[in-house]
């Protein structure tokens, strides 16, 4: 029967061993998802860029258009424009654009439209 108790001693001595490594594991995954989300709006803030310079800025003002131009603002986009943006949201991304979604809090800027795409693709 001493042998149990040995054994015992021994598994609570890995279990702890095995805590101790899920509990680095669980912060180094922690850690990878903030790098992943980070780069995951990054990747989409570069393609919503992309896209409007591609369609609305025909005399190749790429350089004058940074994440935070408030694209009705300064005439980047019309209303027309942020529906065609909506649009390509929809395609490129998967996720539904609402009548309620197209708000300035969600479509004023490359930024908020990335964040706004973030948030959408989170929730599916």
């Amino acid at each position: 029967m001493q042998v149990d108790g040995s054994r015992q001693g021994r598994y609570s001595e890995r279990d702890t061993m095995l805590r101790q490594r899920f509990g680095q594991m669980r912060k180094a995954s922690h850690t990878m998802d903030e790098t992943v989300d980070k780069v995951g709006i990054a990747i989409v803030r570069d393609q919503i860029h992309e896209y409007i310079v591609m369609n609305f800025l025909y005399d190749g003002g790429a350089d004058a258009l940074d994440d935070d131009t408030p694209l009705l603002e300064q005439g980047v986009v019309d209303a027309t424009g942020i529906l065609e943006v909506a649009l390509f949201v929809e395609d490129t991304y998967g996720i539904l654009v609402t009548q309620d979604d197209l708000v300035p809090e969600n479509f004023d800027s490359v930024r908020t439209i990335a964040a706004f795409v973030v948030e959408q693709i989170a929730n599916l």
